[in-house]
């Protein structure tokens, strides 16, 4: 977790020195929140997580923002198994979603952008609390569309919501088509 919290701090700087020479606004910042995921044809119900992590905003005008980030997210589902018992599938990812804002007025903003995604661990933990490493069975990366919408309550805080819709099967050992799937809810904390 070290290295990954590290990583991202020489990312986000390195953005942020090259972002500089150009006349762009930037201010970087750190999110976190709630998350609800699931996976397309996987009976049962939503997983709830959280996400978190750094990003770097870069306005280009008053209606015009660009987001990198940078997040850990914890997804997967909850589903029944063979044995009619309750198993929980944990897929936890490392995300860098490349996301467009629209501000059609000063404090609200609409989003969408590209996201990839690499997983870190993938488990299934029994209804005992028995686990197992099933990482063998997922792809090690995934990318996926992000939609959103997002109000600044301050300068320097904000609240958002997020769709993530994955584009390609995370699954490679079945038949089924395995996509993820997400809703987050978080707070943002930026530095002007």
């Amino acid at each position: 977790m070290k290295k990954l919290c590290l990583s991202a701090a020489i990312l986000a700087l390195v953005l942020c020195t090259n972002a500089s020479k150009a006349q762009m606004m930037i201010s970087p910042g750190v999110k976190g929140g709630l998350s609800l995921t699931g996976l397309t044809n996987l009976k049962g119900d939503q997983r709830v997580t959280g996400h978190g992590g750094l990003f770097v905003h870069y306005s280009i005008n008053k209606n015009w923002c660009i987001q990198p980030e940078v997040l850990f997210s914890a997804q997967g589902q909850k589903f029944i198994n063979q044995t009619n018992n309750e198993n929980t599938l944990v897929l936890d990812y490392l995300q860098l979603p490349m996301m467009l804002q629209y501000y059609p007025a000063k404090q609200f903003y609409v989003e969408a952008g590209p996201q990839v995604g690499f997983l870190l661990n993938a488990k299934n933990k029994g209804f005992n609390g028995d686990k197992a490493d099933v990482a063998g069975n997922y792809r090690k990366a995934d990318v996926g569309l992000n939609f959103g919408v997002g109000v600044n309550a301050t300068k320097n805080i904000g609240i958002y919501g997020r769709y993530n819709l994955g584009l390609i099967d995370v699954a490679k050992n079945d038949d089924v088509y395995r996509q993820n799937r997400g809703v987050q809810l978080g707070v943002a904390f930026r530095v002007h």
